[in-house]
């Protein structure tokens, strides 16, 4: 029972509780005298009750355990987070943990204790393939679990002093742990397999939680940059860094979360930070080639970039020559290639001129053999092209359109269908317009052997589309390159007629097919080509945008329409002088 005013408590057990006071006191109005002193009995030495709250006195009669221990247990200052009892089968002691209430259900004075009991039971890391620890794993997901959800509401009580290292504590013990050796369906191993195919983490349900908190924790304003440069050491984050090679795709996801937010408060770490993962990046070049975090890494990186302020500092540009660089010729690209892409592409958006460097380092160390390589450089080039200037482009001009011409005539029909698709870009086209000479002069000859020998006919369509846009560009380089073409092969042709009858060969030389014709003639015209018969029509230059989506039309349509699909306006021999005309009657009869 409770008292208020002048009544004395009778003999028994006095426990003082807290409220918050529900209404204000009036101005003016007289405060109650409760006091100790006022009511004749000395003081105590409690400390005075914090401003707004009041005392109310709940006296016990000496004997009535009952309310003795409900009072005990709402007052309740110190929290056993666990008890050692012994195994009803093995009579050996076990560690059990003890059932604790939720923050909401105990008073402000009761939070911390109950914090820190929570905490250390948190610290302890339980079995997930034993079902003896069935019991446990399920008061601490409950521990973990209202520790995030209340930790808002208990941010005065993070603050105080003792409480920031048992959160630390906490996250070491749970989540700095060895990592198992890697399965056989590890990353590194097969990067073609299925994300469900990867070893799982059973205690997962409380990484998650304990990750859960520590974020929070570091975004958290109690934490300050003074706080973080006290508790983070140097050996805790380069073993954090170590996690990243865990298998668990889930768990590298939240590491590369808990990464940014350190990074975004502790800024005396930032430096060693980069090092280290420096550090990650030359031992897979140079050593192991296999690190199942590095796509987070490089996602990581691709934030740290986007800080970087301009002018780029001298340490960051040797970072983008000598390590993001080099990452281009490990041999798994296909598993970091977009990453890596999008961080090249952002150190490119902070200083332009490091367009040039990466198209120079694209081009000298471009792959041979691998298709699938070659593809993922030739998309790599592409977006480095529409990042550069006029200037850039025409210093390299000539080694862009030499390996663009290489992977034309590739017998890898993807790997050709992707050089060619270049130009249904309005960007390259805008470049090539600047360079129509040079172009012409080295994707002409390409193109006509292409349309003379490669086996796919849907490449030899998108040629065809690809030499009308380059004569839409510029038709008088175009006709004058075709020009010459014509008549070095008329050359070689009468070269190897005389020595073919020089040598008294037996079988008759195959006729000469111009440029030009091969390019009036559909794909099963152009079978025929060579046999004597009335010139065809040509088409007018078409404009790049498009013409990949006409080169998507099966072969049937391409043969049922005898023209691939794309009709012939009357008169276009006129495009061919008087000349050209004469020589290519010959050339036929």
């Amino acid at each position: 029972m409770s008292t208020t005013g002048n009544m004395r408590p009778e003999r028994g057990l006095a426990v003082f509780a807290q409220k918050a006071q529900t209404s204000p006191v009036k101005p003016g109005a007289k405060k109650e005298q409760t006091s100790a002193t006022q009511e004749g009995r000395p003081a105590t030495g409690r400390r005075p009750l914090p401003r707004g709250l009041v005392r109310e006195v709940f006296c016990v009669r000496a004997g009535d355990k009952e309310q003795e221990k409900e009072l005990a247990k709402h007052m309740k200052m110190h929290y056993e987070p666990w008890v050692i009892r012994p195994d009803p089968l093995t009579d050996e002691p076990r560690l059990y943990l003890e059932p604790l209430p939720k923050f909401k259900d105990v008073s402000l004075f009761q939070k911390k204790p109950l914090l820190l009991a929570k905490l250390q039971q948190c610290t302890l890391v339980f079995d997930f393939t034993k079902p003896s620890t069935a019991t446990n794993r399920k008061l601490k997901t409950r521990a973990l679990t209202d520790i995030c959800a209340s930790f808002d509401k208990i941010e005065d009580n993070v603050r105080e002093e003792g409480v920031i290292p048992r959160f630390i504590e906490v996250f070491e013990s749970n989540c700095i742990r060895r990592l198992p050796p890697p399965s056989t369906n590890a990353s590194g191993a097969d990067p073609d397999l299925d994300e469900d195919t990867h070893a799982l983490e059973p205690a997962w349900a409380h990484l998650e939680l304990v990750y859960t908190m520590f974020i929070k924790l570091m975004k958290s304003p109690v934490l300050t940059t003074t706080h973080a440069r006290t508790f983070l050491s140097r050996q805790l984050l380069l073993r954090l860094l170590d996690m990243l090679d865990c298998e668990d795709p889930r768990e590298r996801a939240r590491l590369g979360v808990v990464l940014h937010v350190i990074y975004a408060k502790a800024i005396d770490c930032r430096a060693f930070l980069r090092t280290s993962i420096y550090n990650i990046f030359y031992r897979y070049m140079y050593e192991t080639e296999r690190f199942n975090g590095m796509s987070t890494l490089l996602l990581f990186m691709q934030k740290v970039i986007n800080g970087f302020t301009r002018p780029v500092r001298e340490e960051h540009i040797h970072t983008f020559q000598h390590i993001l660089l080099p990452l281009l010729k490990v041999r798994r690209l296909n598993t970091v290639f977009q990453e890596l892409t999008i961080c090249i592409i952002s150190f490119v958006d902070k200083k332009p001129e490091l367009a040039d460097v990466a198209i120079k380092y694209v081009l000298k160390h471009w792959p041979h053999t691998p298709s699938l390589k070659q593809l993922l450089f030739l998309e790599l080039a592409h977006v480095l092209v529409l990042k550069m200037n006029h200037g850039t482009f025409k210093n390299n001009v000539t080694a862009i359109m030499k390996r663009l011409a290489t992977c034309m005539e590739s017998y890898h029909f993807q790997v050709a269908e992707r050089a060619m698709f270049f130009f249904d870009d309005p960007r390259v086209l805008t470049f090539v317009s600047d360079c129509s000479r040079r172009c012409a002069s080295i994707l002409l000859p390409v193109l006509l052997k292409v349309l003379q020998q490669h086996w796919c006919e849907k490449v030899k369509f998108i040629a065809i589309q690809v030499t009308r846009v380059l004569q839409s560009v510029d038709a008088m380089a175009v006709q004058k390159c075709a020009h010459e073409i014509e008549v070095k092969q008329e050359q070689a042709s009468r070269r190897l007629l005389s020595e073919r009858q020089i040598s008294t060969h037996r079988g008759r030389s195959q006729p000469h097919v111009q440029l030009f014709v091969l390019l009036r003639l559909s794909p099963c015209e152009r079978g025929t080509a060579a046999s004597p018969g009335p010139m065809a029509t040509t088409s007018r230059p078409r404009s790049g945008a498009g013409f990949c989506k006409a080169a998507e039309r099966s072969p049937h349509t391409l043969h049922s329409t005898g023209h691939g699909g794309l009709p012939r306006p009357p008169n276009a021999a006129q495009h061919l002088g008087s000349f050209h005309r004469r020589r290519a009657r010959d050339l036929t009869s």
